[in-house]
């Protein structure tokens, strides 16, 4: 995650920090993350880091969320259906943290 972050236009040390927290997130959950950075961390952030790591966090775009997306669509929808969903996880989990990289660096833009 570390290149998406640099390429957000955070300086190396902050952009490290982004790429620790964007990577737990998804492979943990926003509620992990969150604990982690609660408190006296986040008041350390600058603004700029505060507002992107806030916009990425609340997005839906993590391993935890697709298995759930699949086991909701199991009992929705017949098994040819399911499976169609399950084989383009990988496309979901992608454009989800696109889409949430794209929406954090809007609001990046308006904080710096």
């Amino acid at each position: 995650m570390f290149p998406f972050a640099w390429l957000l236009g955070f300086p190396v040390h902050d952009a490290w920090l982004l790429s620790q927290d964007m990577g737990l997130k998804l492979v943990t959950n926003e509620f992990v993350v969150m604990g982690k950075v609660a408190g006296n961390v986040i008041n350390g952030y600058t603004p700029h880091l505060r507002a992107v790591l806030t916009v990425f966090l609340t997005s839906f775009a993590n391993f935890g969320t697709t298995g759930m997306i699949i086991g909701a669509f199991k009992g929705l929808v017949d098994k040819e259906k399911n499976d169609l969903v399950a084989k383009n996880v990988g496309c979901m989990l992608l454009s989800g943290v696109l889409v949430s990289l794209l929406s954090a660096g809007f609001v990046g833009l308006f904080v710096w």
